[in-house]
């Protein structure tokens, strides 16, 4: 697991509008596709720990979870579950954090002090522009 990493590079996410991700209380039921076999990978809890992941948030910063690559948003979403999330508002974007603070082959967990539906752009399910956010955004300077 790599961790504590400056910058990080471009990672990619689901989110709605507000920044928010789509995996929180009483939201899931809604886009879960319950009928697929698919097996998700485990959750950051779980893969890193949550006092760990706690004491690794700076203040005044936000976290959240992201993948390298965008298809690396696949292993998380089944196309059912991508087709509910759209019709929902939630999109894939590209975004750069601050840092990563913990990472593992099916995600990172990040920090950065601007909102996530801020110096984030926002991309197709289906055939991405994913030069478009190479185009679009800075990556943060170094701390």
């Amino acid at each position: 697991m790599r961790s504590d990493t400056p910058h990080g590079g471009l990672l990619f996410r689901v989110q709605a509008a507000d920044g928010r991700g789509p995996w929180r209380p009483g939201l899931s039921k809604h886009w879960i596709d319950r009928e697929s076999d698919q097996r998700f990978p485990e959750d950051w809890i779980n893969a890193f720990g949550l006092e760990n992941i706690l004491s690794r948030i700076p203040k005044g910063s936000l976290a959240g979870c992201a993948c390298r690559a965008f298809d690396g948003l696949f292993r998380w979403f089944t196309p059912t579950e991508r087709k509910r999330l759209d019709a929902m508002g939630y999109k894939p974007v590209a975004l750069y954090p601050d840092k990563i603070i913990a990472e593992n082959s099916d995600q990172v967990v990040f920090v950065r002090r601007l909102p996530f539906n801020q110096a984030a752009v926002v991309l197709a399910w289906e055939n991405p522009d994913l030069e478009a956010p190479l185009r679009c955004l800075k990556p943060p300077r170094a701390a």
